[in-house]
């Protein structure tokens, strides 16, 4: 929290293939809907290298491990109002 406008929590997770990130994603918004949480986006489904879940005050970053790896979102975020 504090960190961005955008955001007051990001959550960043690992599948181990195309497949396993989809199926993250996919059952992360069956999830979100049935506890009547808005959804505002869905991005990156279609590559399912990186998908972002956006539910506004939470957003849900799902990638593969070689992409997480070149990203580093955690370093990214730590360093920011440090």
């Amino acid at each position: 929290k504090g960190k961005s406008p955008v955001t007051d929590i990001m959550i960043v997770c690992t599948g181990t293939s195309k497949t396993h990130v989809k199926s993250i994603s996919n059952h992360l918004y069956l999830e979100a809907k049935r506890n009547e949480v808005f959804v505002m986006g869905i991005e990156g489904k279609e590559d399912s290298e990186w998908v972002l879940v956006d539910m506004g005050d939470i957003v849900v970053h799902i990638m593969q491990q070689q992409t997480r790896d070149l990203y580093q979102l955690e370093q990214l975020w730590q360093s920011v109002g440090a």
